[in-house]
């Protein structure tokens, strides 16, 4: 992973989802304001290279702001016992998709980052795909971590695109944030 101005910022193995390892799977590094670079490869257990990938992300400017909305995370649990643990787990892995089944309980996090000492309102909730309010999610007693996380159980919803909508406010500052997601039969 590099910098817009070409600085490596990290280079190394990361761990399959799911395999076990204590923080194998998860890649932590200090990154400059601006734009990051990702060159993925993908290998086998044999070390054969089955993909690859570039990615771009962008890391927002902090100064100035009092907090900041870092990319939401999206947990996907399809069973009770599965929900329970990620509940528990401040280090399970989020999924990348954004198609769920009705069936499926979703958690979703919102990494916030802050300036200086003070308390931060969170909200989230449910939009239909015009943006009008449908429902407000319910919070949940935040982890070790302290990122404030949400409930949706997707069973009330047909199937259909809908969105997540999260805020924060600190303050006069308020910040957020719109996921797009779709429900499945």
């Amino acid at each position: 992973m590099r910098s817009e101005a070409g600085d490596l910022l990290f280079e190394g193995r990361i761990g399959q989802a799911g395999d076990g390892a204590a923080g194998g799977n998860v890649a932590r590094f200090d990154a400059p304001a601006g734009r990051v670079k990702f060159d993925i490869q993908v290998l086998a257990g044999s070390g054969a290279v089955l993909d690859t990938e570039v990615r771009d992300a962008y890391v927002p400017r902090l100064s100035g702001r009092s907090i900041a909305l870092l990319p939401p995370e999206v947990l996907r649990a399809r069973t009770l016992p599965e929900y329970r643990r990620m509940l528990e787990d401040s280090a399970a892995v989020p999924t990348p998709l954004r198609s769920f089944a009705r069936s499926d309980r979703l958690i979703v996090r919102m990494p916030l980052w802050q300036a200086g000492d003070g308390e931060i309102e969170t909200s989230a909730r449910v939009l239909n795909r015009r943006g009008q309010a449908m429902r407000s999610l319910e919070p949940l007693q935040a982890a070790a971590d302290g990122i404030p996380a949400f409930d949706l159980p997707l069973a009330w919803l047909a199937p259909g695109e809908y969105y997540i909508e999260i805020a924060a406010r600190q303050g006069d500052q308020v910040i957020g944030e719109r996921i797009l997601f779709r429900v499945t039969a």
